[in-house]
Protein backbone atom coordinates (compact mmCIF):
# COMPACT_ATOMS: atom_id res chain seq x y z
CA UNK A 1 0.00 0.00 0.00
CA UNK A 2 1.04 3.68 -1.09
CA UNK A 3 0.13 6.62 1.12
CA UNK A 4 -0.89 9.80 -1.31
CA UNK A 5 -0.29 13.25 -0.78
CA UNK A 6 -4.24 13.39 -0.06
CA UNK A 7 -3.87 10.64 2.50
CA UNK A 8 -5.85 7.86 0.97
CA UNK A 9 -4.39 4.76 1.13
CA UNK A 10 -3.95 3.03 -2.32
CA UNK A 11 -2.45 -0.25 -3.96
CA UNK A 12 0.44 0.11 -6.34
CA UNK A 13 0.98 -2.50 -8.81
CA UNK A 14 4.77 -2.35 -9.73
CA UNK A 15 5.79 -3.28 -13.28
CA UNK A 16 7.38 -6.55 -12.26
CA UNK A 17 3.33 -7.46 -11.12
CA UNK A 18 1.88 -9.74 -13.82
CA UNK A 19 -2.12 -7.72 -14.67
CA UNK A 20 -3.80 -9.09 -17.81
CA UNK A 21 -25.88 27.53 -25.06
CA UNK A 22 -22.83 30.37 -24.10
CA UNK A 23 -20.03 30.17 -26.70
CA UNK A 24 -17.35 32.01 -28.91
CA UNK A 25 -15.69 30.69 -31.69
CA UNK A 26 -12.49 30.13 -30.84
CA UNK A 27 -10.26 32.75 -32.34
CA UNK A 28 -6.37 32.18 -30.81
CA UNK A 29 -5.68 30.51 -27.70
CA UNK A 30 -5.31 32.47 -24.35
CA UNK A 31 -3.25 31.45 -21.85
CA UNK A 32 -4.84 32.66 -18.50
CA UNK A 33 -2.35 34.14 -15.78
CA UNK A 34 -2.23 32.68 -12.85
CA UNK A 35 -3.00 34.85 -9.77
CA UNK A 36 0.29 34.18 -8.61
CA UNK A 37 1.36 36.24 -10.91
CA UNK A 38 -0.20 39.54 -10.37
CA UNK A 39 -0.31 39.13 -6.70
CA UNK A 40 3.01 37.13 -5.38
CA UNK A 41 1.64 37.96 -1.55
CA UNK A 42 -1.34 35.29 -2.58
CA UNK A 43 -0.94 31.86 -0.55
CA UNK A 44 -1.67 28.55 -1.56
CA UNK A 45 -4.91 26.70 -1.77
CA UNK A 46 -5.64 25.28 1.00
CA UNK A 47 -6.16 21.42 1.05
CA UNK A 48 -8.43 20.68 3.69
CA UNK A 49 -10.54 17.10 3.01
CA UNK A 50 -14.08 17.41 2.68
CA UNK A 51 -16.02 15.32 4.88
CA UNK A 52 -15.95 11.93 5.00
CA UNK A 53 -17.86 10.23 2.81
CA UNK A 54 -19.71 13.37 1.75
CA UNK A 55 -22.32 12.33 -1.80
CA UNK A 56 -21.62 14.49 -4.59
CA UNK A 57 -24.70 15.27 -5.64
CA UNK A 58 -25.64 13.16 -8.81
CA UNK A 59 -29.29 15.37 -9.56
CA UNK A 60 -27.50 18.29 -10.85
CA UNK A 61 -29.79 19.16 -13.73
CA UNK A 62 -28.15 22.55 -14.23
CA UNK A 63 -25.02 24.22 -13.41
CA UNK A 64 -26.14 26.79 -10.36
CA UNK A 65 -25.42 30.44 -11.18
CA UNK A 66 -22.53 30.30 -8.03
CA UNK A 67 -20.81 27.93 -10.05
CA UNK A 68 -21.32 29.44 -13.68
CA UNK A 69 -20.10 33.07 -12.76
CA UNK A 70 -16.88 31.84 -11.18
CA UNK A 71 -16.06 29.97 -14.83
CA UNK A 72 -14.09 31.53 -17.93
CA UNK A 73 -14.95 30.81 -21.28
CA UNK A 74 -13.72 26.69 -22.52
CA UNK A 75 -14.59 25.42 -18.83
CA UNK A 76 -10.95 27.00 -17.08
CA UNK A 77 -11.35 28.00 -13.85
CA UNK A 78 -8.62 29.16 -11.56
CA UNK A 79 -8.93 29.70 -7.91
CA UNK A 80 -9.45 33.42 -6.12
CA UNK A 81 -7.93 34.39 -3.58
CA UNK A 82 -5.11 31.79 -3.61
CA UNK A 83 -2.80 29.96 -5.76
CA UNK A 84 -4.14 26.36 -6.92
CA UNK A 85 -1.14 23.57 -5.77
CA UNK A 86 -2.50 21.43 -9.26
CA UNK A 87 -3.07 22.72 -12.52
CA UNK A 88 -5.05 20.11 -14.38
CA UNK A 89 -6.77 19.55 -17.66
CA UNK A 90 -10.04 17.03 -18.19
CA UNK A 91 -9.73 15.21 -21.29
CA UNK A 92 -12.96 13.93 -22.08
CA UNK A 93 -13.35 11.22 -25.33
CA UNK A 94 -16.90 12.20 -27.30
CA UNK A 95 -19.31 10.92 -29.74
CA UNK A 96 -23.25 11.01 -29.57
CA UNK A 97 -23.63 11.40 -25.47
CA UNK A 98 -25.11 14.92 -25.33
CA UNK A 99 -27.29 13.52 -22.14
CA UNK A 100 -24.43 12.47 -20.39
CA UNK A 101 -22.20 15.51 -21.52
CA UNK A 102 -24.94 17.12 -19.54
CA UNK A 103 -24.90 15.80 -16.68
CA UNK A 104 -21.21 14.84 -16.05
CA UNK A 105 -20.55 19.04 -16.86
CA UNK A 106 -22.83 19.97 -14.30
CA UNK A 107 -21.39 17.03 -11.82
CA UNK A 108 -17.68 17.84 -12.26
CA UNK A 109 -17.74 21.79 -11.95
CA UNK A 110 -18.89 22.31 -8.66
CA UNK A 111 -16.87 18.69 -7.57
CA UNK A 112 -13.46 20.36 -9.37
CA UNK A 113 -13.88 23.99 -7.97
CA UNK A 114 -14.53 22.89 -4.56
CA UNK A 115 -10.84 20.99 -4.63
CA UNK A 116 -9.35 24.56 -5.72
CA UNK A 117 -7.99 23.21 -8.55
CA UNK A 118 -7.31 25.32 -11.69
CA UNK A 119 -8.52 23.09 -14.54
CA UNK A 120 -10.41 23.42 -18.31
CA UNK A 121 -12.54 20.29 -19.55
CA UNK A 122 -11.52 19.88 -23.19
CA UNK A 123 -14.42 17.57 -25.00
CA UNK A 124 -12.73 16.15 -27.56
CA UNK A 125 -15.42 14.49 -30.67
CA UNK A 126 -14.98 12.13 -33.02
CA UNK A 127 -16.49 13.20 -35.97
CA UNK A 128 -18.11 10.43 -38.49
CA UNK A 129 -20.18 7.14 -37.78
CA UNK A 130 -16.62 4.86 -37.81
CA UNK A 131 -15.96 2.89 -34.86
CA UNK A 132 -15.12 4.70 -31.90
CA UNK A 133 -11.56 5.18 -31.30
CA UNK A 134 -10.71 6.13 -27.26
CA UNK A 135 -7.26 5.75 -27.66
CA UNK A 136 -6.89 8.20 -30.53
CA UNK A 137 -9.02 10.66 -28.96
CA UNK A 138 -7.10 11.01 -25.74
CA UNK A 139 -4.08 11.22 -27.78
CA UNK A 140 -5.68 14.09 -29.49
CA UNK A 141 -6.62 15.43 -26.23
CA UNK A 142 -3.26 15.76 -24.96
CA UNK A 143 -1.58 17.40 -27.83
CA UNK A 144 -4.27 19.99 -27.94
CA UNK A 145 -4.64 20.77 -24.68
CA UNK A 146 -0.92 21.52 -24.74
CA UNK A 147 -1.50 24.23 -26.82
CA UNK A 148 -3.71 25.82 -23.74
CA UNK A 149 -1.60 26.38 -21.15
CA UNK A 150 1.33 24.33 -19.34
CA UNK A 151 -0.47 21.58 -17.22
CA UNK A 152 0.87 19.94 -14.22
CA UNK A 153 -1.36 16.73 -15.61
CA UNK A 154 -4.36 15.03 -17.27
CA UNK A 155 -7.15 13.44 -16.52
CA UNK A 156 -8.40 10.97 -18.58
CA UNK A 157 -12.49 11.04 -18.09
CA UNK A 158 -15.11 9.18 -19.68
CA UNK A 159 -18.25 11.25 -20.58
CA UNK A 160 -20.30 8.71 -18.54
CA UNK A 161 -18.48 8.04 -15.30
CA UNK A 162 -19.34 10.33 -12.20
CA UNK A 163 -17.82 10.42 -8.55
CA UNK A 164 -19.96 9.27 -6.25
CA UNK A 165 -17.78 11.13 -3.12
CA UNK A 166 -16.18 14.33 -2.37
CA UNK A 167 -13.28 12.68 -1.31
CA UNK A 168 -11.85 11.53 -5.07
CA UNK A 169 -9.06 14.10 -5.07
CA UNK A 170 -8.13 15.29 -8.49
CA UNK A 171 -5.02 16.72 -7.74
CA UNK A 172 -1.86 15.26 -9.79
CA UNK A 173 -0.27 12.35 -9.03
CA UNK A 174 3.38 11.40 -8.44
CA UNK A 175 2.69 8.01 -10.71
CA UNK A 176 -0.09 7.05 -13.11
CA UNK A 177 -3.18 7.06 -10.64
CA UNK A 178 -6.41 4.72 -11.52
CA UNK A 179 -9.22 6.74 -10.04
CA UNK A 180 -12.30 4.36 -10.18
CA UNK A 181 -11.60 1.48 -8.32
CA UNK A 182 -15.21 0.95 -7.96
CA UNK A 183 -17.66 0.91 -10.48
CA UNK A 184 -21.35 1.34 -9.80
CA UNK A 185 -23.95 0.43 -12.16
CA UNK A 186 -27.70 -0.46 -11.72
CA UNK A 187 -27.74 -2.96 -9.08
CA UNK A 188 -24.66 -3.68 -9.82
CA UNK A 189 -21.04 -3.36 -8.37
CA UNK A 190 -17.64 -3.78 -10.17
CA UNK A 191 -14.02 -3.65 -8.38
CA UNK A 192 -11.29 -2.13 -10.38
CA UNK A 193 -13.25 -2.81 -13.78
CA UNK A 194 -10.17 -2.71 -15.85
CA UNK A 195 -6.53 -2.28 -15.64
CA UNK A 196 -6.10 1.95 -16.33
CA UNK A 197 -9.57 2.92 -17.88
CA UNK A 198 -12.67 5.14 -17.09
CA UNK A 199 -11.44 7.71 -15.23
CA UNK A 200 -7.67 7.90 -14.72
CA UNK A 201 -4.81 10.94 -14.29
CA UNK A 202 -0.99 11.48 -15.36
CA UNK A 203 1.44 13.61 -15.59
CA UNK A 204 2.51 14.76 -19.08
CA UNK A 205 5.84 13.75 -18.36
CA UNK A 206 5.13 9.72 -17.59
CA UNK A 207 2.42 10.26 -20.91
CA UNK A 208 4.82 11.52 -23.66
CA UNK A 209 7.58 8.56 -21.71
CA UNK A 210 5.13 5.82 -22.85
CA UNK A 211 3.87 7.99 -26.31
CA UNK A 212 0.02 7.71 -24.92
CA UNK A 213 -1.93 5.65 -25.82
CA UNK A 214 -1.90 3.24 -28.71
CA UNK A 215 -3.86 4.57 -32.09
CA UNK A 216 -4.86 1.33 -33.23
CA UNK A 217 -7.82 0.12 -31.08
CA UNK A 218 -11.17 0.89 -33.20
CA UNK A 219 -14.18 -0.43 -30.91
CA UNK A 220 -14.23 -0.96 -27.84
CA UNK A 221 -11.84 -2.32 -25.54
CA UNK A 222 -8.12 -2.87 -25.27
CA UNK A 223 -6.29 0.52 -24.84
CA UNK A 224 -6.50 0.47 -21.41
CA UNK A 225 -4.79 -2.37 -20.82
CA UNK A 226 -2.45 -1.58 -23.70
CA UNK A 227 -1.18 1.69 -21.99
CA UNK A 228 -1.12 -0.47 -18.30
CA UNK A 229 1.56 -2.86 -20.30
CA UNK A 230 3.26 0.40 -21.43
CA UNK A 231 3.67 2.06 -17.99
CA UNK A 232 4.83 -1.82 -16.87
CA UNK A 233 7.33 -1.76 -19.64
CA UNK A 234 9.13 1.09 -18.92
CA UNK A 235 8.74 0.73 -15.32
CA UNK A 236 6.75 3.27 -14.09
CA UNK A 237 4.01 1.88 -11.20
CA UNK A 238 0.00 2.70 -11.29
CA UNK A 239 -1.39 3.69 -7.98
CA UNK A 240 -5.27 2.81 -7.58
CA UNK A 241 -7.30 4.96 -4.89
CA UNK A 242 -8.89 2.35 -1.82
CA UNK A 243 -12.21 0.92 -3.45
CA UNK A 244 -14.12 2.98 -0.52
CA UNK A 245 -12.91 6.21 -2.16
CA UNK A 246 -12.60 5.66 -5.58
CA UNK A 247 -16.49 5.04 -6.24
CA UNK A 248 -18.35 6.51 -9.65
CA UNK A 249 -21.40 6.15 -10.97
CA UNK A 250 -21.86 4.50 -14.16
CA UNK A 251 -24.96 6.42 -16.73
CA UNK A 252 -26.49 4.11 -18.37
CA UNK A 253 -25.67 3.83 -22.04
CA UNK A 254 -25.22 0.85 -24.91
CA UNK A 255 -22.13 -0.39 -25.28
CA UNK A 256 -19.97 0.29 -28.54
CA UNK A 257 -19.03 -2.56 -31.19
CA UNK A 258 -16.15 -4.31 -29.40
CA UNK A 259 -12.92 -4.14 -31.15
CA UNK A 260 -12.57 -8.00 -32.34
CA UNK A 261 -8.73 -7.72 -32.79
CA UNK A 262 -7.82 -6.07 -29.56
CA UNK A 263 -6.78 -9.59 -27.65
CA UNK A 264 -4.47 -9.84 -30.32
CA UNK A 265 -3.30 -6.28 -29.93
CA UNK A 266 -1.72 -6.66 -26.89
CA UNK A 267 0.57 -9.33 -27.46
CA UNK A 268 1.97 -6.81 -29.32
CA UNK A 269 1.54 -4.01 -26.91
CA UNK A 270 5.32 -3.73 -25.79
CA UNK A 271 6.71 -4.35 -28.94
CA UNK A 272 5.14 -1.16 -30.45
CA UNK A 273 4.64 1.25 -27.91
CA UNK A 274 7.51 3.49 -28.84
CA UNK A 275 5.99 3.30 -32.62
CA UNK A 276 1.85 3.67 -32.28
CA UNK A 277 0.84 6.50 -30.36
CA UNK A 278 1.48 10.01 -29.72
CA UNK A 279 4.53 10.01 -32.74
CA UNK A 280 1.87 8.22 -35.04
CA UNK A 281 -1.33 9.95 -34.88
CA UNK A 282 -2.91 11.13 -37.96
CA UNK A 283 -5.46 13.57 -36.99
CA UNK A 284 -7.09 16.95 -37.95
CA UNK A 285 -9.30 19.59 -36.22
CA UNK A 286 -12.37 20.00 -37.69
CA UNK A 287 -13.45 22.94 -35.07
CA UNK A 288 -12.33 24.45 -31.82
CA UNK A 289 -14.96 26.04 -29.79
CA UNK A 290 -14.95 27.89 -26.44
CA UNK A 291 -18.27 27.01 -24.64
CA UNK A 292 -19.04 28.38 -21.54
CA UNK A 293 -18.80 25.22 -19.98
CA UNK A 294 -16.05 23.27 -21.80
CA UNK A 295 -13.29 23.52 -24.90
CA UNK A 296 -15.12 21.64 -27.65
CA UNK A 297 -12.50 19.84 -30.12
CA UNK A 298 -14.11 18.34 -32.68
CA UNK A 299 -11.75 15.76 -35.53
CA UNK A 300 -11.00 13.81 -38.33
CA UNK A 301 -8.63 10.75 -36.82
CA UNK A 302 -7.09 8.19 -38.78
CA UNK A 303 -8.11 9.88 -42.12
Amino acid sequence: MLATSEGHLTNAIYPHQSLLGDHTEKEHLVEVTPPSHNNPGLQWCSTEKPTPHKAVDLNNTSLNHYYRNLLIEGGYYIPLGCVSRHKVAIIVPFRDRQFHLHSFLNVMHPFLIDQKLAYRIFVIEQNGKGLFNRGGLLNVGFLEAKKYSNWDCMVFHDVDLLPINKEIPYSCPNWPRHMCSTVVKGNKISKAHTFFGGVSSMTVNHFQKVNGFSNMYWGWGGEDSDIFLRLRAVGIPIVRYNKAIGKYLSLSHVQNTANPNRHDLLKTAVDRYLTDGLSSLNYKVISATNRLLYTHIKVEIGF
